[in-house]
């Protein structure tokens, strides 16, 4: 049996903050959390909620960099076939920003955010 040499192999690179996002669901998904701000009716948190979130979204794309510079990943496409791409952290590190952006301007309106009591 003739085993390839680790050097005629694809290499697959895996960038450390591709692990971030999935713990931070994991850690954060059984906990139900949710804006409040006394006096503010559901229908004004959620216009709230979303003019933070839209315009996290926005900050978010223009905090994005081009990397000209990342290592090239094996990836497959959707039919299953191995596919070139270049690696980018950049949805992780959008994901994370958008979220933070969102909790910071939520927090400038004056609402804090608790955890559901079970």
């Amino acid at each position: 049996m003739h085993i390839p040499s680790a050097a005629l192999l694809p290499s697959i690179r895996v960038h450390p903050c591709s692990f971030v996002v999935p713990a931070f669901l994991l850690l954060t998904g059984c906990a139900d959390l949710y804006w409040e701000k006394p006096g503010v009716g559901a229908a004004a948190l959620d216009q709230d909620l979303q003019q933070c979130t839209q315009r996290a979204r926005l900050d978010a794309r223009r905090g994005e960099t081009p990397r000209l510079d990342a290592p090239l990943v094996l990836q497959a496409d959707p039919l299953g076939r191995p596919v070139v791409v270049p690696s980018s952290p950049r949805s992780t590190d959008r994901f994370l920003a958008e979220h933070d952006l969102t909790a910071a301007c939520m927090r400038t309106k004056g609402y804090v955010q608790q955890q559901a009591k079970r």
